[in-house]
């Protein structure tokens, strides 16, 4: 059942079951899409009855799939089950909500040790569909799926498109080996793809400036210290509507950042981890951020050290900082409030913030001009 893509590609559409939990809703047919490139494996599911079909994933198909449904469920409520598929899947979920159906876009792991869990063995599209319908009657309470707004979509097409040429410029200058020759054919290309870099930036603006809701919300992402600009639009690029979610621990545990245990009996004690199963790109988008935010963040700073007097690794400070930062994140836009350095709480007062390095006032919005932390911001 998995596709070609991270099951987290939707991440602004994605629901999954760290968001605030739905009413059930008992529907008495259940359609399984598999979806694929071209391709739409449909299984629906009745009192006692089943129906296949297979369709194009198209404009076409999906009409097709529409006057289908009407005629085997004679317009009586459906539960329409669909995975992640790296984006393959938007349209037909896009068509079906704006028909008024219940949509549920649910995370490939999932149905995958589902279908493991009553031991099938088989491996088809058909099969596939019609274990996406049994997993939607099994699931009744399954979030709805929400479509990105306009600017939401157009906001993560801009910053994944800004992201894919920086890593082309970056494979092209660091080769190693590269003869000059080649070089002087290169240097072209890149500063092409730069231009191109400069132009989504000054779309990206546009667009935050157009758009009240993403622009309060990148003023308040930049208001943290150790975000920068890049690190914020991923984060509203990649994380959609932060708020949907119903915790900090359930937005650090969407972006794989939640704590993996392993521990059975007397005889296995594996290593804590980092589960990563998640969304990569708010993990990458985040790693160089805590490092800044574990220097200047006073917060965060402190929670460093506490983590390295109790004998942690680089690595598991680090991912405990990200995950930290993200609940930070959750905090500050749900509340409204920009960061402040001087906030404090019950359990900040048991771990006081060192004193210095300005620990006290409220904390401005960071700006390009802002003394001492370019070059810290530049990473971020």
């Amino acid at each position: 059942m998995h596709k070609v893509g991270t099951p987290w590609d939707t991440a602004p559409g994605l629901q999954a079951n760290f968001t605030r939990k739905a009413t059930p809703m008992s529907a008495p047919y259940s359609l399984g899409i598999d979806v694929a490139h071209q391709t739409l494996a449909c299984c629906l599911l009745g009192d006692g009855t089943r129906h296949r079909c297979d369709l194009p994933n198209t404009p076409a198909g999906f009409r097709r799939l529409a006057r289908w449904l009407d005629t085997h469920t004679a317009s009586q409520p459906v539960q329409i089950t669909l995975e992640a598929t790296g984006g393959y899947e938007l349209a037909v979920a896009t068509f079906l909500h704006a028909q008024g159906s219940r949509v549920c876009v649910v995370n490939p792991y999932g149905v995958k040790r589902f279908a493991e869990s009553g031991l099938c063995r088989t491996k088809t599209d058909a099969v596939d569909a019609e274990t996406l319908a049994e997993y939607g009657r099994a699931h009744p309470a399954l979030h709805p799926w929400q479509p990105p707004t306009p600017a939401q979509a157009e906001l993560q097409a801009l910053v994944r498109a800004r992201a894919d040429l920086e890593q082309a410029i970056h494979n092209r200058c660091h080769a190693p080996g590269t003869p000059a020759s080649v070089r002087r054919v290169y240097d072209p290309v890149l500063a092409s793809q730069q231009a191109a870099i400069d132009d989504l930036d000054r779309q990206i603006h546009a667009l935050l400036h157009a758009t009240p809701t993403l622009g309060e919300d990148y003023r308040l992402l930049r208001s943290i210290i150790g975000i920068g600009h890049s690190t914020a639009v991923t984060l509203l690029a990649e994380g959609g509507d932060l708020r949907r979610f119903a915790s900090g621990k359930a937005l650090a545990a969407f972006a794989g950042l939640s704590v993996q245990e392993g521990t059975s009996g007397t005889s296995v004690h594996r290593r804590p981890r980092l589960s990563k199963r998640g969304s990569a790109r708010l993990r990458k988008a985040l790693y160089f951020p805590a490092i800044t935010a574990m220097r200047w963040n006073p917060h965060l700073r402190a929670f460093a050290e506490r983590l390295a007097a109790r004998g942690k690794t680089k690595m598991q400070i680090i991912g405990a900082v990200m995950r930290k930062l993200l609940e930070l994140v959750y905090a500050i836009l749900h509340t409204g409030q920009p960061f402040q350095r001087d906030y404090r709480c019950a359990r900040l007062d048991r771990h006081p913030v060192p004193a210095g390095d300005g620990a006290v006032g409220v904390k401005p919005p960071l700006g390009p001009d802002t003394p001492g932390l370019d070059a810290h911001r530049a990473v971020a």
